[in-house]
């Protein structure tokens, strides 16, 4: 007999009455990776109401939202110029199909505490206003009296105001540093 052979029989023999608990221990073990594999789809759970997503805000997320002052807000501000007049059921519309997919999620809830929790009843239009400008003023100086103004925090953090200008459309978007990371 090869001795590499008897070796490695003498030694595999040796492992399997090494201890009286080795095949409870392993059984247990076997049992217990089956079960957890099985487990999610045994249990049925009840679709949750006001559902907290998974992902929480970030840590820089959260100071933005901690940190604000009057004068100093977290939100970001874009101005989009359209070379056409949009109507706001044509972009309420647009923003519905593209909000859907679970990426945008967090544009569909609202903060509380440290998590997002989505909005059932959400609805775009709630979030866009149609502005008309006065014959004296300007798109710009519009947006600079909205710099400082706060979103609504019973709302998912953002809005957007539309302003018709000759055949112009100006989207005045108004979003909180933590939909993102907080960071951008």
């Amino acid at each position: 007999m090869d001795t590499s052979l008897a070796a490695f029989e003498s030694c595999q023999h040796a492992s399997l009455t090494a201890s009286p608990w080795t095949v409870p221990v392993t059984f247990c073990l076997a049992v217990t990776v089956l079960l957890s594999y099985l487990f999610p789809f045994l249990v049925s759970k009840p679709p949750p109401t006001n559902r907290r997503l998974k992902r929480r805000l970030t840590t820089t997320g959260l100071t933005t939202l901690l940190t604000e002052t009057d004068t100093n807000l977290s939100i970001l501000f874009s101005i989009t110029v359209l070379d056409k007049i949009v109507s706001k059921e044509t972009l309420v519309a647009q923003l519905r199909s593209r909000l859907e997919p679970a990426f945008f999620v967090r544009f569909r809830s609202r903060v509380v505490g440290r998590d997002f929790c989505l909005v059932e009843d959400f609805d775009v239009a709630d979030h866009i206003t149609v502005h008309q400008l006065d014959t004296s003023q300007d798109v710009h100086e519009y947006a600079e009296t909205l710099n400082n103004v706060p979103l609504d925090m019973a709302m998912p953090l953002w809005k957007l105001h539309m302003v018709h200008v000759n055949d112009q459309t100006f989207l005045l978007w108004r979003l909180h540093h933590c939909l993102g990371d907080g960071q951008s």
